[in-house]
Formats: structure tokens, sequence, C-alpha cells
């Protein structure tokens, strides 16, 4: 559907929103809704609506979409003794959806002061392109801490690792600390205390690296992260090239045409 597409009408236009736009709207509402101790069970729209009188209404809605599920008060079991307006709102917030989006916002928020730091001492530029961009990483521990407690109550969830499928790639340092420029460069990137070189979550958004139309391309951004995968962590980056096609090969099928695979690991095809 259009939403998905994240296309809404506004003022009689049809409009697709950027997802900075989506970013910045979303870790609005959710400190909003932490400042003010809103149920995010039951979060009436009005209220938001209220609160957040800055933002559009059919912006603030369409977050809304993307972090849970609305119900009008006449169907609502969960309506409040407050609300004295049959026609109201509310809206129940998924945890796993929440924590996702604070995962993202946590990962965006320290690339920009990783930016930040880099062009104040003359490093790395804002620019993509110009082939020096440090990818954003954080000690999984402390990223792991981080994100807990940042991320909203709802309900009775807690953060795990698994959440993070599709959003970070792990930098196991076992296996892939081999002491190379790169590695030195990825573990730089972290602001934090690395607690020895210990693991690390390298942010790569699936919903980036998907834009790239080949499989080539999406494995040539994969292997600037890290020289070895396993075939799940593929998963979320290439799933969409085989899933639904007429006469699609498996994941694996597809890795092997354009990857080497030794003991189960999969690497860049020389």
């Amino acid at each position: 559907t259009l939403n998905n597409l994240g296309i809404i009408e506004m003022n009689g236009y049809m409009r697709m929103l950027s997802p900075i736009s989506i970013s910045a709207i979303s870790r609005d509402l959710l400190d909003t809704a932490t400042i003010n101790d809103w149920n995010l069970n039951n979060l009436d729209e009005k209220i938001v609506i209220n609160e957040m009188k800055s933002t559009d209404v059919m912006l603030l809605r369409y977050v809304l979409t993307t972090l849970g599920s609305s119900s009008s008060s006449s169907s609502s079991k969960k309506l409040t003794s407050t609300s004295a307006d049959a026609d109201a709102v509310f809206w129940e917030l998924d945890f796993n959806k929440v924590a996702k989006k604070t995962a993202h916002m946590l990962f965006e928020n320290k690339m920009n002061d990783d930016r930040i730091k880099a062009i104040s001492s003359g490093g790395v530029g804002s620019g993509s392109g110009s082939g020096n961009e440090v990818i954003c990483t954080w000690n999984v521990e402390d990223f792991i801490a981080e994100w807990g407690a940042f991320t909203p109550n709802v309900g009775n969830g807690t953060v795990n690792k698994e959440l993070l499928k599709g959003i970070t790639i792990l930098i196991d340092s076992n296996s892939n600390g081999n002491g190379n420029e790169k590695d030195k460069k990825l573990r730089g990137s972290s602001s934090l205390t690395t607690r020895g070189g210990g693991d690390l979550y390298a942010y790569a958004p699936a919903t980036n690296i998907t834009l790239l139309n080949t499989i080539q391309q999406r494995l040539t951004q994969l292997f600037l992260i890290k020289k070895k995968y396993l075939l799940d962590e593929f998963e979320p980056y290439v799933h969409d090239l085989v899933t639904g096609k007429i006469g699609a090969r498996s994941i694996a099928d597809l890795l092997l045409s354009n990857t080497r695979l030794v003991d189960k690991l999969y690497y860049m095809e020389k």
C-alpha cells in the first residue's frame, strides 16, 4: 500500500515522506511520551496531538502507524474513564517496533556525533562520496545497556539481540579482529570504551542497503563492514531478491554465485 511506502495525502496532494522526517518525528514522539510518562499501551491520540502542536497531524498519525495500531473508543476495551469522547482514538504501540526505532535513533545520534568530532579534528567529512566515511560502530555491551535504558516501556517487553537483525551487523572480535587498517578504522569510529577491543555492532540498516539494485552492490557494501558472514546474516539484506520472484533461487544459491563458501562462512569472491 501507499502507506507502507511512506506516501500520505496532505492538503489534497500525495507526498512521500523522507526517512529523515519520519525519524525526527518518531524521536520527538517517543521523547515526549517518556517526559509525560504516557501509557504507550493505551495512548489517547488527542493528547498526543495537543502536546505536539508543531507537528502536522497527518505526519504524526503516519508515524504512529509505524509504531503500533489504533482503535476507536467505541470498540476499545481499554477506554479510560477520563475520556468523554465516544469517537476518541487510542493507540497501542508495539514494543518490538518501538525498540527497533530506538535502536535506529541511538545509532543516528552517534553517527552525527562521530561526524562532528571527525570534522572538528580535521578527519573525514560528512559527504558519503569522500571514500573515507567511517562505518559507525558501538561496543556490544555498551550499546545493549544504553538501548535498554532509552527504550520506552511498552507492556512487559525487553530489548533482545534478535530485534537488531537488519539494523546492525555483529563484528566478532575473535573472528574478524585481524588488526588490518580496515579493522582499526571500524574500532576507531566508536567513541565508547571497547573494553580491550570487544565485539562491536556496526550500523547497517537493511532499509538503506536494499535500495541497491543488485546482489553485487549489496555484497560490496556488506563486505566493507567485515570479511566473512554466516548465511543468516545476509537474509535481511538480500531476501527481496529471491522472495516472490519467478524461478527464484534460494539465498544460499544466490550467494554461491557471488561469494566463496569456506567452512560455512561466506567470503567476498575474488
